[in-house]
């Protein structure tokens, strides 16, 4: 448990851009070290404040974007799964399936069944 992080007005202007930052660029694995040269805010602050602010962690928040892109793309019977997991920009197709059965209860293979999404063949 954290004390709350006490952030000024360009504190939370700054937490904000590193947020709107993940969502642009969400494939690429975000650096804490990176965010705080980029940003000018210590590690402590930029950790803390942005689960504050935000109610998630830095990280936790780049999986999000990245498990809802590639809900959209399995949408798409053209992807496979792991083509979907891939373009997402997680690394290796485990990681995938463990993050998305942790966030949606079933596999991805189980997801496409259950809401009728085809496979096309090649």
């Amino acid at each position: 448990w954290h004390m709350n992080t006490k952030l000024t007005t360009r504190d939370k202007r700054i937490l904000q851009s590193v947020k709107e930052m993940i969502e642009k660029d969400f494939k690429n694995r975000v650096n804490v070290r990176m965010l705080e040269l980029k940003f000018g805010m210590n590690e402590n602050k930029l950790r803390n404040g942005f689960r504050q602010e935000f109610g998630i962690t830095i990280a936790g928040y780049q999986a999000q974007q990245q498990l809802c892109y590639a809900l959209e793309l399995l949408k798409n019977q053209d992807y496979t799964i792991q083509e979907a997991a891939l373009r997402a920009g997680f690394r290796d197709i485990s990681t995938f399936n463990r993050r998305f059965r942790r966030k949606f209860f079933m596999t991805p293979t189980e997801w496409r069944q259950q809401y009728g999404v085809i496979q096309n063949s090649r």
